[in-house]
């Protein structure tokens, strides 16, 4: 009976994480596989996690921290609603959504705990969703043409690779995230291998953003000991290498390949060999960013307390939301919606941040500097079902890091 329950859980991770950080319910979606609306998945999932919790396969409690986060962000979205936004049909969906993320977390975070205390079956699992994305990834952008059905979101994201996360920024902070939680369960011998794989990947992304998150990330590991200084030259060296060699062969790569190389791929890898930066911030997208930025902390400025209401950042006139999480929460819900962000990236790492595990502590680290900067980028951070997935798997491990601490 333990073997077949041992087995169920592990049938269970797997679809899990395969769904979670492969994008898969949307992938199939786009594709034309399966239409099935991703509150189901959830829902299927919720009804799997009251069978555990009945079974009592898992020792399962919601942790403290965490609850608290829920109720703070609760109440505050419900004062904002009923009290300073304009209560309509766009406000109520903002704030429906808010609390179905705020139960997908949940949903997500008990069915993770069906792992052992060290998460030996998703850790090692990880590198292996990671190397199938960065490949789907790489071959989105090399041969767009296998993927028909992508094609569409390929070519609105100017021939950017999407992989299965149909969105280029989404496919940069999902393999970024990869490369954390898979890392220490790659053989050392083929880390510089793995890390340079996934850099490839995020490269064809042409996300500014995640690519500094990516050097970011892999300068950090040296002092984990992740890899070696010596080998972080090795990598750097390498990448910068690759990246000058694709921007001086542009026509090469045009003609034997037939990749469809644009002016604003080109502009966006400069940005890392023009020492000037001039080519970086010239282009259309980072100048209609930085307009809606304005815009943003201009809401903040005139209600810096409560803000301007839930969802103002989704429902003003400009085509965009802010690409930036913290100006959407201090537009939103003033100085109290910046503490939601912190409050949560607290409730999730802080166990692992002081754990004497230095492969936790890393990871808790690591997650905390992913989450503070790819906020800078995104308005997505507390509603992207991919990063609903990564709190919730932070979460479960830091949870039964806390149970080692007091066992």
């Amino acid at each position: 009976m333990h073997s077949m329950n041992n087995r169920l859980n592990r049938l269970i991770l797997f679809i899990l994480n395969i769904y979670v950080f492969l994008n898969l319910s949307q992938f199939l979606n786009t594709i034309g596989i399966i239409h099935v609306p991703g509150y189901i998945y959830i829902f299927i999932f919720f009804i799997v996690s009251l069978y555990i919790y009945y079974m009592e396969t898992i020792k399962y409690q919601i942790p403290r921290l965490f609850l608290n986060w829920s109720l703070y962000y609760i109440f505050i979205a419900t004062f904002s609603l009923l009290f300073i936004s304009d209560f309509n049909d766009i406000t109520w969906k903002v704030y429906y959504m808010l609390l179905f993320n705020i139960f997908t977390m949940y949903v997500y975070y008990v069915l993770f705990l069906l792992d052992n205390n060290n998460f030996t079956f998703t850790l090692n699992l990880m590198p292996y969703i990671a190397m199938s994305s960065a490949f789907l990834t790489i071959s989105s952008y090399i041969w767009p043409d296998i993927f028909i059905p992508l094609k569409i979101y390929i070519l609105n994201n100017d021939h950017r690779a999407v992989g299965t996360y149909i969105n280029s920024n989404v496919t940069g902070n999902a393999l970024n995230f990869l490369l954390i939680i898979s890392i220490n369960n790659v053989k050392k011998n083929y880390r510089i291998f793995f890390i340079l794989l996934l850099g490839i990947a995020i490269v064809v992304t042409f996300s500014r953003s995640n690519i500094l998150m990516y050097l970011l990330i892999v300068a950090v590991f040296p002092f984990f000991k992740v890899v070696r200084f010596s080998e972080l030259i090795v990598v750097f060296g390498i990448f910068f290498f690759l990246l000058g060699l694709f921007i001086l062969n542009v026509d090469l790569l045009r003609e034997s390949l037939g990749i469809n190389i644009s002016t604003d791929q080109i502009q966006r890898l400069m940005f890392f060999t023009d020492n000037k930066g001039s080519a970086s911030i010239s282009d259309g997208s980072a100048t209609h960013r930085i307009e809606v930025a304005k815009k943003a902390l201009e809401y903040f400025m005139n209600n810096s307390v409560m803000g301007a209401g839930i969802g103002v950042t989704r429902i003003w006139s400009d085509s965009i939301s802010t690409h930036n999480t913290y100006l959407s929460l201090l537009a939103e819900y003033g100085f109290f919606g910046l503490v939601v962000l912190l409050f949560l990236l607290f409730a999730v790492t802080k166990n692992l941040i002081f754990s004497i595990d230095k492969s936790k502590k890393q990871l808790g680290v690591l997650f905390v500097i992913y989450i503070l900067f790819t906020s800078l980028f995104t308005h997505n951070t507390l509603d992207s079902s991919i990063k609903l997935g990564m709190f919730a798997l932070i979460l479960a491990i830091s949870t039964k890091e806390q149970r080692k601490i007091y066992d």
